[in-house]
């Protein structure tokens, strides 16, 4: 028992070193409010990570013309964030962040120790991960993305230059979750499993990898059936507890985001010969893992290794897209690797074990040098916001929106609603409920043809957007996504900052909710594109009804109005429906874009409604609309 108590302290000793050489390696990151880099991923986290902490509901209404709350973001990750209130939101979200980065070392050293008999592979794992360049950067790409950072380890890149924090922080929940399930502790492992689920979605699908290996290893030890009934029940397990977040719907909506945005934005490209050849090569890898002379925790890191190598490797050099966003799935990749260097110096003779790890360790140092002792110069510098083109076009809209729908692109879709409830036509890039809204955005923004200015403004109207921010040439923010700028010049300012950035204002009655006739709905003619100028005008039109009506909002999720109807009239809420809606005395139906149409029941003048959990909707999959952004993306 002393003995156990040793290796136990000594264990300790090293995750304390390895926590806190993490955090060392950060530094100034942890203390960071706001970077110098708006476009990137932080701030699009951060201002998420706001609406958890000041708007959490299960209706977010400041995005995509309304959306489910559960479609903004995995929970966990965002809420610890909120509940940092001694801090700074942007504080809070670099802290955590860091924490996550430091303790995935950590984590894969405790796997390590699972895995091997020997400390020195598992402290070894653990540094190659942490300290030394990853065996990725051996592809060009991936060593190209490293390169400005003097090839820092992959996880350092990815939270540094990309800020991928929830990410960051499933990884050492995924490499728990492993840990675990090595261990046959399986109700711990689906709890460890349910977190990732609930932190990141690359990080559950990383986490697939990984129980890929599990399997593997397992049926090898235990045979087909236990094999199967473990890591399934694990899987099914952990899905369980997070299916009150994690939907059909939700799921839904992120595979027709994938489809209809990820593959286009990544450029995804056809299977070629490359393609099969590393596809040959990991089925190669997995058949030997199943191989009785390989051992257990050899073969859980080599088909591990194989699978999320398959993803990364066709992607960077074959531009193959075998998963949503194959890039991401670098950080489990170099993990992967981290532990196959370390299952193979296991392997080796003990008398030449310490020789070889000596030898690894000191040429991985010598690699990782110049990151050692230069990784605080690799970090964006902290800014103030305030300085920057966003929060002064917010702080505008802050005081002139009064209660309106505002259209705004680029850097504003994530960082508007971080200072600010105006609602906006589009959003930070998560999973919307009504997909043409999404396509109406990329039209407005990107339509560049001869009718491209009447098809934006009629988009507009639609909408329900007033206002307009557009970012000239001359502007100082980073995308500048509008193809054609000088398509809105014949629209009134509203607000000219004198450096390239306008707000322009359509001119147009905008009500949240009119009466309009059903009688003009029934002879709309369908739409065929987000380019379909006929619809649009027949749809602007009998959108702006014939009398507005005062909604009263209770909450995101629940409202009220009161109306007197004639013959053949209803209520367009000009909000997105979901079929949560319910409506007491009345029905929710969609209009011909997706907003919604309440009908009441006859005679009744006091209307509320509310949004319904998601647990109790079944299978609430979201409109199939993506066709029609389909159609605008085939005029390109």
């Amino acid at each position: 028992m002393p003995r156990r108590t040793g290796f136990v302290n000594t264990d300790l000793l090293i995750g304390a070193a390895l926590f806190i050489g993490s955090l060392l390696l950060l530094g100034p990151w942890l203390t960071t409010d706001f970077s110098d880099q708006p476009w990137n991923n932080g701030y699009l986290y951060i201002g998420i990570a706001r609406l958890f902490r000041d708007h959490a509901s299960l209706w977010n209404a400041l995005q995509y013309g309304g959306a489910p709350f559960h479609f903004l973001y995995p929970p966990i990750f965002p809420t610890l964030v909120g509940w940092l209130r001694f801090l700074s939101i942007g504080r809070a979200f670099h802290l955590l962040s860091g924490i996550g980065y430091a303790l995935a070392p950590v984590c894969l050293y405790v796997l390590a120790r699972q895995l091997f008999p020997s400390r020195l592979p598992a402290l070894f794992a653990a540094l190659a991960y942490a300290v030394f360049p990853s065996l990725a950067y051996a592809l060009p790409q991936v060593r190209a993305l490293a390169q400005p950072y003097a090839h820092a380890p992959w996880g350092f890149v990815a939270l540094v230059a990309y800020d991928e924090a929830p990410h960051a922080f499933a990884l050492p929940l995924t490499l728990l979750a492993v840990a675990a399930a090595w261990r046959n502790r399986w109700t711990l492992a689906s709890v460890l499993a349910a977190a990732v689920f609930l932190t990141s979605w690359p990080g559950m699908i990383g986490l697939g990898f990984a129980l890929g290996g599990i399997a593997v290893a397992r049926w090898r030890d235990f045979g087909t059936v236990r094999a199967l009934t473990c890591v399934t029940g694990m899987a099914g397990a952990a899905y369980g507890i997070s299916a009150y977040w994690m939907t059909p719907s939700y799921f839904v909506a992120s595979k027709l985001f994938n489809r209809i945005v990820f593959r286009h934005l990544m450029l995804a490209a056809p299977w070629t010969s490359v393609t099969w050849v590393i596809l040959a090569v990991a089925i190669t890898i997995l058949f030997l893992s199943t191989w009785r002379k390989v051992p257990s925790e050899l073969a859980l890191v080599a088909v591990w290794t194989a699978l999320s190598g398959l993803v990364v490797v066709s992607y960077m050099l074959a531009r193959s897209y075998l998963l949503p966003l194959p890039h991401r799935y670098l950080l489990e990749f170099s993990a992967a690797l981290a532990l196959l260097m370390a299952s193979l110096l296991s392997l080796a003779p003990r008398r030449t074990r310490a020789v070889a790890a000596a030898l690894l360790i000191a040429g991985g140092a010598a690699l990782s040098f110049r990151f050692v002792t230069h990784s605080w110069k690799f970090q964006p510098r902290a800014e103030d916001p305030r300085t920057g083109v966003d929060y002064q076009v917010t702080l505008w809209l802050k005081d002139h929106a009064r209660g309106a729908r505002v259209f705004a692109s680029g850097e504003l879709e994530s960082t508007l609603n971080l200072w600010t409830d105006v609602a906006q036509v589009g959003g930070p890039q998560q999973d919307p409920s009504n997909f043409l809204v999404l396509a109406a955005e990329r039209e407005i923004a990107f339509g560049c043809g001869a009718n491209s200015a009447r098809l934006a403004e009629l988009w507009l109207r639609a909408l329900n957007a007033p206002l307009l921010v557009v970012h000239r040439a001359a502007s100082r923010e980073h995308f500048h996504w509008y193809a054609s700028p000088d398509k809105f010049a014949a629209l009134p300012v509203a607000w000219d900052n004198g450096a390239g950035d306008r707000v322009y204002r359509v001119t147009f009655d905008a009500h949240e909710a009119v009466v309009v006739d059903l009688a003009t709905l029934a002879q709309l003619p369908p739409i065929d594109s987000t380019a379909d100028e006929k619809f649009l005008s027949a749809y602007v039109n009998w959108a702006a009804g014939k009398r507005p009506v005062d909604v009263h909002w209770i909450s995101p999720g629940e409202a009220a109005f009161d109306v007197h109807l004639g013959a053949g009239e209803a209520v367009l809420l000009k909000v997105n429906h979901d079929s949560g809606w319910r409506a007491a005395g009345a029905s929710i139906e969609n209009d011909p874009i997706g907003f919604q149409l309440i009908r009441p029941q006859q005679g009744q003048r006091h209307v509320s409604f509310d949004l319904a959990p998601p647990g109790t909707r079944g299978w609430d999959a979201p409109s199939l609309w993506p066709r029609l952004f389909c159609c605008w993306r085939g005029r390109e």
